[in-house]
């Protein structure tokens, strides 16, 4: 049964494979597809506390695929290369939908709904800006600590 490579034959692994391809995988893929629905229903509704939420779970179940179809991976490489065709013909049906609903999946994720407009207020209105607080430049936020650190703290750490 066992050759001497280590590898199996494609029947003594066929229990564990059909475990993913009839069982781990459809699971997964119809989990992705109801946080598909449920992100175009927020996105349309305008829910975007649900929508985020849902983006992170979804987000939690291609990673979940994805490593499902990894160890489907790993199984599929202990099978004797003389039944790779059967084994192909076994499982590249589920490797083909696991693999496009992870390009739907990114493909809607690359295409975020537009956020809502922030409110204008009056005494912004010079300023060409909706956003209802003056414009902070992100070097503001970053401070430079290369010029902070004494020559006498880094000899001190070296010894």
């Amino acid at each position: 049964m066992t050759e001497e490579g280590g590898k199996l034959t494609l029947r003594r692994l066929e229990g564990p494979i059909h475990k993913f391809t009839k069982v781990a995988l459809p699971t997964d893929l119809e989990r992705l597809q109801r946080h598909h629905s449920n992100i175009l229903k927020f996105q349309h509704g305008g829910q975007w506390e649900r929508l985020h939420q849902e983006h992170i779970n979804a987000s939690r179940t291609v990673q979940q695929l994805r490593a499902n179809v990894r160890e489907m991976e790993k199984l599929c490489g202990r099978v004797r290369p003389e039944d790779g065709p059967a084994l192909e013909r076994l499982v590249q049906p589920i490797r083909d939908r696991a693999s496009a609903a992870a390009q739907d999946y990114l493909l809607l994720h690359s295409n975020p709904a537009p956020l809502p407009q922030a409110p204008r207020h009056p005494g912004n209105s010079s300023s060409g800006s909706s956003a209802p607080f003056p414009s902070i430049q992100l070097h503001q936020f970053i401070p430079f600590y290369g010029s902070h650190v004494s020559s006498s703290f880094i000899d001190q750490s070296t010894n």
